[in-house]
């Protein structure tokens, strides 16, 4: 029996719609498990312009958040249109892929605006980090995607 152009007509679409299914099965496999953001997700939704309101105030600022490593871990920097001492606020490392991993600490900037975080808190995977902040009474908000390695 020879391989004609029947045969390939029949082949190939054959073959495209296992390679689809099989990319479709894997892709919805549970090894790229997401989670629920928070419990009360849609009481947040409400509050998301003020989130806007908060990053349009950090922009006013002219504020830039710079996220780097070093030997002991990592560095936030704050820098912008004010005094570093004169910000209070929280930092918020968010894991989509796990909630157990996710952890808060105040911000505590020093004369530079460079804060250490140390490199135990995270493992590796894709973190958003969140920083709400005041300063002189305006709130301001600023998030980031970073990649542990």
């Amino acid at each position: 029996m020879r391989f004609t152009w029947g045969h390939a007509a029949i082949a190939i679409p054959v073959t495209i719609v296992v390679v689809f299914t099989t990319v479709l099965i894997r892709s919805m496999a549970d090894e790229h498990k997401t989670e629920l953001v928070t419990k009360d997700y849609y009481a947040k939704e409400l509050a998301f312009q003020d989130q806007i309101d908060q990053t349009k105030n950090a922009l006013l600022f002219h504020t830039v958040m710079e996220w780097t490593d070093n030997e002991k871990g990592f560095e936030l920097k704050l820098t912008g249109d004010y005094s570093p001492e004169n910000v209070t606020g929280t930092f918020k490392a968010f894991r989509p892929s796990s909630k157990s991993l996710d952890f808060d600490e105040p911000i505590q900037l020093d004369s530079n605006g460079v804060q250490s975080i140390s490199a135990n808190k995270f493992q590796i995977g894709k973190y958003q980090i969140q920083i709400s902040w005041n300063v002189d009474g305006t709130d301001c908000y600023l998030e980031k995607n970073i990649f542990i390695q």
